[in-house]
């Protein structure tokens, strides 16, 4: 519905001298490419395919954001999308005059697909982190505490995370997570605890003024992910705020997300919905709590997500479609 509107919209109010130099279509949704390509074939401007997630890859693990009790219609309806319909994202796709993803990996998989002008502008921080004071040596009550804050949603798997809790407590470890956000698996992963007995607090979301405050209470924030194989193409937007905190990073991911979470010297990886693996690493950072000083994530940061960097990245791209 919005990307209709916007076509319309852009059909309506560019006409003439008034035409814009770019068409921009930003897509995690999915119809918003189309009505890009629509309305610059119309305006007779180049297009730039922005892709905020993994597209055509994400839809191999859509029968997972069903859940496993989708009624049948609706499955056989996925399973027939996941047959047909990566074609045509694709093929759409190559009629962009540019694709932007934001991970080197998924641009990657494009550039083997036969997409010839990809280019990766990575995330950044969306705010700066205020310094936050040094993680203690030892806390009084010999707690560990794990802080994820973000969205509550199927693709980040947080019931993994309720779950390695609850096991690191059962073997007598002192760990306690917080989980601050909300969103579609809000209600479940609050259940999954009730359920487990875990030692977890799932909590609203918290204005941008107080992240802060949530982050000078961990000794180590949490960055999770599904282990569906589109993931390893996806960089969450969170991770570069953990990043910039250096705060230790406990990274429940693969592909690139892990490799920057191990390049940057951040924090520890495990296998993504893997509550043991999970669990055992809480245990060691409870009883060795010098690894939770790791080296600073902004090093990484500087290096290779400095805005400055990335919006001369996108404006040497858009200067190049439209031979500015």
């Amino acid at each position: 519905m919005a990307a209709a509107d916007a076509l319309r919209l852009g059909l309506r109010r560019f006409t003439g001298s008034q035409r814009p130099d770019v068409v921009v279509g930003t897509v995690p949704g999915l119809p918003t490419l189309p009505a890009a390509l629509m309305l610059g074939r119309v305006l007779r401007r180049p297009v730039v395919a922005e892709l905020r997630d993994a597209w055509p890859d994400i839809l191999e693990s859509a029968s997972s954001w069903a859940g496993g009790d989708a009624p049948g219609l609706r499955r056989r309806a996925l399973a027939a999308a996941r047959g047909t319909v990566p074609g045509a994202i694709t093929h759409l796709e190559r009629q962009a005059d540019a694709v932007v993803t934001t991970t080197e990996s998924f641009a990657r998989a494009l550039r083997e697909r036969g997409l010839g002008h990809v280019v990766t502008v990575r995330n950044a921080p969306a705010a700066p982190v205020a310094a936050l004071p040094p993680v203690p040596g030892s806390r009084a009550d010999g707690a560990l505490r794990v802080l994820y804050l973000g969205t509550v949603g199927r693709a980040q798997g947080l019931d993994s995370a309720v779950r390695a809790a609850a096991l690191a407590a059962q073997r007598g470890t002192h760990v306690m997570l917080r989980i601050v956000g909300d969103g579609a698996q809000a209600a479940a992963v609050r259940a999954e605890a009730t359920r487990l007995d875990a030692p977890v607090q799932v909590l609203e979301p918290v204005p941008v003024e107080r992240v802060g405050e949530q982050y000078a209470w961990a000794d180590t924030v949490l960055v999770s992910l599904q282990d569906w194989p589109a993931m390893s193409l996806t960089v969450p937007s969170k991770l570069y705020e953990l990043l910039a905190t250096g705060r230790h990073i406990s990274g429940a991911v693969a592909g690139e997300a892990a490799a920057i979470v191990r390049e940057s010297g951040a924090g520890d990886i495990v296998a993504p919905q893997d509550p043991q693996a999970l669990a055992a690493l809480w245990t060691e950072l409870a009883a060795d709590r010098s690894r939770l000083a790791p080296a600073s994530g902004s090093l990484w940061l500087d290096e290779h997500a400095r805005k400055e960097d990335l919006v001369s990245r996108y404006e040497s791209l858009l200067e190049g479609v439209t031979g500015a």
